[in-house]
């Protein structure tokens, strides 16, 4: 497959599909798309920003269907989204037009079909579904996984670089047939539904990985001090050991590095592989 880029579907399995009721859906979809590859299927009115941007936020169901234009009188203002404009022009833009009034028009059609399910006001969705878009750097974990815009890579190649990135589940690819072959236009993903709609958040309060030494700073800075250290990572047995000094100039030593993050392994043997 010759990917240019594409669009994105990643997947986070919504927690909140049992807990909350209250809305008529069970996760959000996320649509990124890359600019170059829809541009070479599409006719574009100017060159697209050689990066990922939004396409959509999408209420889904557990079966497939997706809510539509729940609040047709409720009719999207820029005046709700004011604050917003700025980062909405950069990382929500029409790709094919790219003016004031078409990208108006642009957030205009996703907020009637799609944010007006999601409970939330225009100015939440939108602020939102930023903030869902830029929690991940696309286009970084692709090329941390050595995949470049221009070359060509097998789906599984992709969906593998997404799947070993911080626990994520396998993203959808949507591919178009142009006069350059088979290019990546979209990538989705599901994210879980955010906790502003109302839904409760149930915090797991204990952690068994991390020595109380690492764990102080999460737990200081992210959690309020509300995640307790389990009895094992408080053992004597779970103190670190170091490995007894050698002279690296008459003794070689071999040392294995164990972890659950396929990004990460690839980046640890990009800076050491060598040495």
């Amino acid at each position: 497959m010759t990917s240019s880029f594409f669009t994105i579907l990643l997947a986070y399995s919504s927690s909140f599909i049992k807990t909350c009721q209250a809305q008529n859906f069970h996760y959000y979809l996320l649509r990124v798309q890359w600019g170059p590859s829809v541009c070479s299927s599409a006719h574009c009115r100017i060159s697209p920003q050689t990066e990922f941007t939004l396409h959509g936020l999408w209420p889904q169901n557990g079966t497939g269907s997706q809510p539509l234009d729940c609040k047709p009188q409720d009719k999207f203002s820029l005046v709700n989204v004011q604050n917003l404009q700025t980062d909405l022009i950069y990382y929500w833009p029409d790709l094919y037009t790219t003016t004031p009034r078409s990208n108006h028009r642009f957030w205009a059609h996703e907020w009637a079909e799609h944010g007006s399910c999601s409970g939330l006001d225009q100015y939440t969705f939108s602020n939102d579904a930023l903030a869902v878009f830029r929690r991940i750097d696309f286009l970084a974990v692709l090329q941390l996984a050595h995949i470049n815009p221009g070359g060509q890579y097998s789906p599984q190649t992709i969906v593998n670089a997404f799947s070993g990135y911080m626990g994520l589940d396998p993203p959808m690819l949507y591919c178009k047939r142009n006069s350059m072959g088979n290019q990546m236009n979209e990538l989705r993903s599901l994210f879980e539904r955010l906790s502003s709609m109302g839904c409760p958040k149930h915090l797991l309060d204990m952690q068994y990985r991390m020595h109380p030494k690492i764990s102080c700073f999460p737990n200081l800075k992210f959690y309020q001090e509300k995640v307790l250290d389990a009895p094992n990572v408080k053992s004597q047995s779970y103190e670190k050991h170091y490995l007894p000094a050698w002279e690296v100039s008459k003794q070689k030593i071999s040392i294995g590095i164990i972890s659950p993050y396929a990004t990460q392994v690839a980046a640890i043997q990009e800076k050491f592989g060598k040495i």
